[in-house]
């Protein structure tokens, strides 16, 4: 804990979008003694003039605890140079950002006094990219977390500030996975900021050899491959239901669309069958049945 000599408040241009790791951390720094100047959140509508109007966002988003705070929202369009003016004009100390869907360029990064700094849902280097939480989930991974770190020209790839595990055993629902992960991040963030120059002189370099990056998912990364046990199956199709329209999968050379697991077990065997709403098949260990999508 920082003593009350070293506290400082601080000055923080906000870059944010929907969903809860943008909006605790966000409501985080509300509750602080900090400063937030201003919110920035990217709209391509506003290329086009037909929605060139106020939004306020939907009820609880970033966007309308911003409004609702009397916190100024610049509203990104399409290029940086269009709002680089007005946060220069803020001076302010950070930048934050957490799941902004547009890389910030280097003139923007040099804006703020002190420097700009990215929450991230991973152990960084491992799973650089827009989508760490799902890529996580696929691979099966028992300890996720989160990075605080200092934005580069490369994606993801500036020095750690901060870092904090979180385990993956208990958790069984995506949006559970994502409420931790945002109140870690909030967490770490507020306790960085307490001393953030002594925080990010001790920050490390991330190691490269260590490192990995994946893109957003497409429809074949949620294809189930037999290889998988069946708990590792349940898992992932339980955690991530609801964010893709089916999981593919290839079962004795016939191609299958999974909707919903209907039942299964961990150790036994069955016999294989397929009429048309339900397939039953082994995995390398134990089976699933699971509703089918029919053409």
């Amino acid at each position: 804990m920082a003593s009350q000599s070293n506290f400082r408040k601080l000055k923080i241009v906000y870059f944010g979008s929907a969903g809860s790791l943008s909006l605790v951390p966000f409501n985080a720094l509300l509750k602080s003694p900090h400063e937030i100047q201003a919110l920035v959140v990217y709209d391509p509508r506003l290329a086009d003039s037909r929605f060139n109007v106020m939004q306020t966002g939907s009820p609880g988003s970033v966007q309308a605890v911003a409004y609702k705070s009397d916190i100024p929202v610049i509203r990104l369009c399409n290029e940086f140079t269009s709002i680089e003016k007005q946060l220069k004009a803020l001076q302010p100390d950070v930048i934050v950002t957490s799941c902004f869907n547009r890389k910030l360029p280097e003139s923007l990064l040099a804006v703020p006094k002190i420097a700009s700094i990215n929450i991230h849902p991973s152990l960084l280097p491992a799973y650089r990219g827009p989508a760490p939480v799902f890529w996580q989930l696929r691979d099966n991974v028992e300890t996720s977390g989160i990075s605080l770190h200092l934005m580069s020209k490369n994606f993801d790839a500036g020095a750690v500030i901060a870092q904090e595990r979180v385990g993956l055993e208990k958790i069984v629902h995506y949006s559970e996975l994502i409420r931790v992960l945002a109140h870690a991040g909030a967490k770490l963030l507020l306790a960085s900021l307490e001393n953030i120059v002594s925080v990010i002189n001790e920050s490390k370099a991330q190691e490269e050899n260590e490192s990995s990056y994946q893109s957003l998912p497409a429809l074949e990364d949620y294809s189930i491959p037999m290889e998988w046990d069946a708990r590792r199956i349940v898992r992932f199709m339980e955690i991530t239901q609801g964010m893709t329209a089916y999981y593919p999968i290839t079962i004795k050379g016939k191609s299958y669309k999974l909707l919903h697991i209907s039942s299964y077990d961990f150790n036994e065997s069955i016999n294989f069958s397929d009429d048309g709403i339900i397939v039953c098949f082994n995995c390398s260990k134990g089976y699933i049945c699971a509703e089918i999508l029919t053409e």
